[in-house]
C-alpha cells in the first residue's frame, strides 16, 4: 500500500514537457470557454447598444471593443494554463516562453513574415473567389482604420494580444503535447487545429499553410519567441496595410458596384492558380531555407554554450556570476537535447535487469498513459467533430446569406 502511495506522489509531480492528453484537454477547455464567452458577449453586446454607444460615447464603444476582444484572445491563454495546471506541467518551460533566440534567428523570423504574406496572398484569393463564383459571401468584415489612433489600437488587439495568446495555445500547448506521434503529425494537426478555430471558411487556405510555417519554425527554433513575432507580423503587415490604402481615393470598383461582374472567370481564376502556385513554391524554398537558417544558428548556439560550459567546469574556483552563468548554460543545453531528442524520436531500451520495484512502476505509469491516452482521443475526437461542424456550419451560412 505504502508503495502505491509513494508511486502516486512519483506520477503527481511535476512534468517538463506536454503530452497527448494534455494537448487534447487544451481543445476541448478552448472550446468550453469559447462557448461561455460567446453567450456572454451575445447577451451583452447587441446591436442596440453598439449604436447607442457610437451615438453617445465612441470611448466608452472602444473601450468595451477592447475589453472584448481581448477577452476573447484570452480564452487561448486560459485554455494552456487549465492543461498544464489539471495535470501538472511546468507551464513556462513546456511552452519555451524561457527560451529567448538569437538575433540572427529573430532576422530570419522576420524575412519569414514577409514571404508567408505576400507568397501564399495568390492561393487564398483563389479560394475565397472560387466559393463565391459558387455563390458564397464572405463574412469577413469591412476593416476600417480612419485615423492613427484607431491603427495603434488595431496593432496592440488585432496584432499584439492574438500573437501571443492563440501562440501559446497552438504551438505552445497543442503542438508540444503532440509531438510525441512524431513531429510532422504534430505540425499538421496543430495547423488544421489552428485552421479550425479561426472558424471563417475563407481563412482555411491562409490559416492552415501559417499554421505549417509556425509549427516548423517552432520545432527547429524550440522558442515560442520566434512564432509569436511571425504571427505578430503577419497581422501587423495586414493591418498596416489597411490603414495605408484607406488614404487612397476610392475607385468605383473598391467602393461597391456588381460584385459578379467583378469576378474573374474560369479560365482567368486558372491562369491566376498557376501563377499562384509557382510564386508559393517559390515562396515555400525560401521559407524552408530561412527555416533551415534557423535550426544552424540553433545549434551554433548550442556548441558556444557547450564550450563556455567546459571553460568554466576547468576552473578551480568560480564567482557566483559564473556559478549562476554555468546553471542556466546547463539548463539551456538540457532544452536543446530534450527538443533534439524528441525530434529524433527512438525507441527507450530498457535494461533486463530491473528491480521489483521500478518494474512496478514502470507498469503503473503505462497504466496510467494508458488510460490517459484513450481519454486524449476521446476529447480530440470530440473537439475536431465541433469545430469542423462548425466549419461545415459557417460554409453553409455564407452561401445562404
Amino acid at each position: 500500500m505504502e508503495n502505491q502511495v509513494e508511486i502516486t506522489k512519483k506520477l503527481k509531480t511535476k512534468k517538463d514537457k506536454f503530452d497527448f492528453f494534455d494537448s487534447s484537454f487544451a481543445c476541448m477547455a478552448f472550446i468550453v470557454l469559447l462557448l461561455v464567452t460567446k453567450l456572454f458577449v451575445r447577451k451583452f453586446w447587441t446591436k442596440d447598444i453598439q449604436e447607442r454607444l457610437v451615438d453617445h460615447s465612441v470611448f466608452l464603444y472602444l473601450t468595451l471593443y477592447i475589453v472584448i476582444a481581448i477577452a476573447v484572445e484570452a480564452v487561448f491563454f486560459v485554455a494552456g494554463l487549465i492543461a498544464a495546471n489539471n495535470t501538472k506541467v511546468k507551464y513556462f518551460k513546456a511552452t519555451t516562453f524561457n527560451k529567448k533566440p538569437t538575433k540572427l534567428m529573430i532576422l530570419f523570423a522576420v524575412l519569414i513574415s514577409f514571404v508567408s504574406i505576400f507568397a501564399f496572398s495568390g492561393l487564398t484569393n483563389v479560394f475565397v473567389i472560387s466559393l463565391q463564383k459558387f455563390g458564397y459571401t464572405t463574412s469577413l468584415s469591412n476593416m476600417a482604420i480612419p485615423n492613427f489612433g484607431v491603427y495603434l489600437l488595431y496593432v496592440i488587439v488585432v496584432c499584439a494580444v492574438p500573437a501571443v495568446c492563440e501562440e501559446s495555445l497552438f504551438r505552445g500547448v497543442i503542438l508540444q503535447g503532440f509531438r510525441g506521434k512524431g513531429k510532422h503529425f504534430a505540425v499538421l494537426m496543430s495547423a488544421l487545429i489552428f485552421m479550425l478555430m479561426h472558424g471563417g471558411p475563407e481563412q482555411t487556405v491562409h490559416q492552415f499553410i501559417l499554421g505549417v510555417i509556425l509549427g516548423y519554425v517552432f520545432i527547429y527554433s524550440g522558442s515560442i519567441w520566434m512564432t509569436i513575432l511571425i504571427h505578430f507580423l503577419n497581422n501587423f503587415i495586414s493591418v498596416t496595410m489597411i490603414y495605408i490604402t484607406s488614404f487612397l481615393p476610392k475607385t468605383a470598383e473598391t467602393a461597391g458596384g456588381d460584385a459578379a461582374e467583378q469576378l474573374s472567370s474560369w479560365g482567368s481564376l486558372a491562369m491566376t492558380l498557376v501563377f499562384s502556385l509557382a510564386f508559393a513554391t517559390l515562396g515555400a524554398y525560401i521559407i524552408y531555407v530561412c527555416i533551415k537558417a534557423i535550426k544552424t544558428q540553433n545549434d551554433k548556439k548550442y556548441q558556444k554554450n557547450k564550450e563556455l560550459m567546459l571553460s568554466l567546469t576547468a576552473k578551480e574556483n568560480l564567482s557566483k556570476t559564473e556559478v549562476q552563468l554555468l546553471k542556466q548554460l546547463v539548463a539551456e543545453m538540457k532544452d536543446y537535447e530534450d527538443n533534439e531528442a524528441i525530434n529524433t524520436k527512438t525507441a527507450d531500451v530498457k535494461p533486463d535487469d530491473e528491480s521489483a520495484a521500478v518494474q512496478a512502476e514502470d507498469a503503473a505509469k503505462k497504466e496510467k498513459e494508458s488510460s490517459l491516452k484513450i481519454a486524449g482521443i476521446i476529447l480530440l475526437s470530440v473537439s475536431l467533430i465541433y469545430l469542423v461542424t462548425d466549419w461545415i456550419l459557417a460554409l453553409i451560412s455564407g452561401f445562404g446569406a
